[in-house]
């Protein structure tokens, strides 16, 4: 029998046991016979799940939670709607910080909230439009002034 592993500490991480391979393959307990061909044991870690709060930044708004893992990409986050306004994406504070990604990794640990940032269509001028998008490019967001049915003075958003 193999006895007693050590018990290695990871930050950010818990320890899901020693298998005899880096992915795959079999998982070794302490009671598992001793096999003379396995030269290596490898431990496996879970990384450990972080609370995010979404608020979106308005009076009156609720705020949803996500669960994700330290060290790992946000993944999804919502695209809130909200009249009058364009959602220009998640940050770290409510004025100022850093945008949050759906790509950005998790550096914490500890539970956290990402704020909505919004623009204001009222403060888009007429007959304007202004490219802006993602760092690597492959989104940008339009937006024009324009006339629709159901308002005088409303902003047309389109994505290219």
């Amino acid at each position: 029998l193999y006895g007693p592993f050590p018990r290695p500490k990871r930050l950010g991480y818990t320890l899901n046991g020693w298998y005899t391979a880096p992915t795959g393959n079999e998982k070794i307990t302490e009671d598992t016979l001793v096999d003379p061909t396995i030269g290596q044991l490898y431990a496996r870690w879970v990384p450990l799940s972080v609370e995010v709060t979404l608020d979106l930044n308005y009076s009156g708004s609720n705020s949803e939670k996500k669960m994700v893992n330290y060290e790992h990409a946000y993944g999804t986050l919502p695209v809130p709607q909200r009249d009058g306004y364009l959602f220009q994406g998640w940050y770290t504070e409510k004025k100022g910080g850093e945008q949050i990604f759906t790509d950005t990794k998790v550096t914490t640990l500890e539970s956290h909230t990402l704020y909505a940032r919004w623009i204001d269509f009222s403060s888009v001028t007429a007959r304007t439009a202004t490219l802006s998008g993602a760092d690597d490019g492959t989104r940008k967001t339009v937006f024009i002034k324009t006339r629709l049915p159901h308002s005088k003075d409303a902003t047309k958003v389109l994505f290219v």
